[in-house]
């Protein structure tokens, strides 16, 4: 048995390939030439050099293989890479799906996100039946996540055998981006002040188990949420904060006043300013438009469907945090 993964170098998809190789002593990844190898140095694995925006490429690393976990995307709120993100999104999909349908792979699953699902009307929870309804915020993100999924679906309605997972708002050990996104209280800002909206949370691990089961139980062509608490970002900076003050007062920022929700149109605000001054800097601004949209809607999803027909058990998100803490403590982060 062999076992293709693309995005493998990144915080889920290493976590995914160890798992793999427990499961398999043949895998293969697909990745740029410029991917970082430090996440998966200690796993054993084929080691296939291309492009996944190439459809020569996606082809010859999907040839000989039994299963293949498509976890390669682009997650970015910047409109400047819209084409880029459509193309490995999107495209990259559509190569990764044509090259299973025509080397006769048993199973494709497809990562997605809860954000290709829809926002539920207030006061409800989305599941898997609900209808795409994002398309008028004019997120390059959700747009190009929903028509993957749409690609995948295309193979199916041929033939071809696929599941696709829907995680929500990953946290847990490892999780370096949100780091150095500021999120774990490293500013002043992330400490004391909050903006509106919510998500539905859950663990990497959990992830990692919703994927692997999945492969093995997920029905042909369906989809299955991977979340389980729906907390307010204010909620989530709330358990943040008291995890990290538990640390001890060497914490620049410990809390000491109750949190400060920052009015929308103020975010809307520092996101325009910010999205032009990256026009003068040609630089990555650090707030969009796109993201500034979140902090309006609630994207809360009900995990019933994972843990009927997957037997998902999910972790609590306290849990994920104090694992993140700990494994920060013990590479030097904190």
């Amino acid at each position: 048995m062999r076992i293709l993964v693309t995005g493998a170098t990144g915080f889920i998809g290493s976590r995914l390939l160890a798992r793999l190789a427990v499961e398999c002593d043949q895998l293969r990844i697909l990745r740029r030439k410029k991917s970082l190898l430090e996440p998966i140095k200690n796993i054993k694995f084929e080691d296939f050099v291309g492009d996944i925006t190439n459809s020569d490429d996606v082809m010859r690393s999907v040839e000989g293989c039994d299963y293949v976990f498509n976890m390669a995307a682009s997650v970015s709120y910047w409109d400047k890479i819209r084409r880029h993100q459509y193309d490995i999104n999107v495209n990259g999909t559509k190569y990764i799906v044509e090259a299973c349908f025509k080397h006769k792979v048993k199973r494709l699953i497809h990562t997605s996100s809860i954000v290709a699902i829809g926002v539920p009307a207030p006061g409800e929870f989305a599941d898997e039946s609900t209808e795409y309804n994002l398309a008028p915020l004019d997120i390059s993100y959700c747009d190009t996540k929903h028509l993957a999924e749409v690609e995948v679906q295309k193979g199916v309605a041929q033939g071809l055998d696929a599941v696709i997972v829907n995680p929500g708002a990953v946290f847990g050990p490892g999780d370096v981006r949100r780091f150095k996104g500021h999120l774990y209280g490293s500013t002043v800002w992330t400490r004391h002040f909050y903006v509106g909206g919510g998500i539905a949370t859950v663990d990497v691990d959990d992830v990692i188990e919703g994927h692997v089961r999945a492969w093995k139980k997920g029905r042909n062509g369906e989809r299955y949420i991977l979340a389980n608490e729906n907390l307010t970002f204010e909620e989530i900076l709330d358990v943040i904060t008291s995890v990290m003050d538990k640390k001890g007062d060497r914490h620049l920022f410990k809390r000491c006043l109750s949190p400060f929700k920052i009015p929308d149109l103020l975010v809307f605000a520092f996101a325009h300013l910010a999205t032009l001054f990256s026009k003068f800097t040609n630089t990555k601004p650090i707030a969009t438009i796109p993201m500034a949209k979140f902090t309006c809607v609630n994207l809360f999803f009900s995990n019933e469907k994972a843990r009927k027909e997957l037997g998902m058990q999910f972790k609590p998100f306290r849990e994920s945090i104090e694992r993140a803490m700990e494994w920060f403590e013990q590479h030097g982060y904190l």
